[in-house]
C-alpha cells in the first residue's frame, strides 16, 4: 500500500465514523505523526510512539490506538470490519521504517 493510498484510507475511516460526536476538524498526516485537531485541541499520534493497536466490536467496530505507555490516543468507531481492517493496515503502512 502506498504511503498515499494509506492517508486516504485513514482520512476517510476518521470522517466516516458512525454515532460519534468526536469528529476531527482537521487532519494533518506527514511521514512522523498524524495530527488531529478538535477544535481547540490538538491530538499527536506519533508513529514511533505507537505501542498498543486494539480491534473490537460493540455496537460498531472500534479500533483503539494507545502510546508506549498505554495512553489511548484515539479510539475510533467504524462502521464494518473491512474499514476497521483497513484503517490498522494503513497506520501499519505509515509506521514502517519509523519504528
Amino acid at each position: 500500500m502506498s504511503k498515499e493510498q494509506a492517508k486516504e484510507i485513514i482520512i476517510r475511516a476518521l470522517r466516516e465514523q458512525p454515532d460519534t460526536d468526536e469528529i476531527p476538524t482537521d487532519i494533518n498526516i506527514t511521514d512522523d505523526y498524524l495530527e488531529l485537531s478538535y477544535g481547540d485541541e490538538r491530538v499527536f499520534i506519533y508513529y514511533d510512539n505507537i505501542g498498543d493497536i486494539h480491534f473490537y466490536k460493540k455496537a460498531y467496530y472500534h479500533v483503539q490506538v494507545n502510546d508506549k505507555d498505554s495512553h489511548s490516543k484515539i479510539d475510533l468507531e467504524i462502521a464494518n470490519e473491512q474499514k476497521a481492517k483497513a484503517f490498522i493496515d494503513a497506520l501499519n503502512s505509515l509506521m514502517i521504517g519509523v519504528k
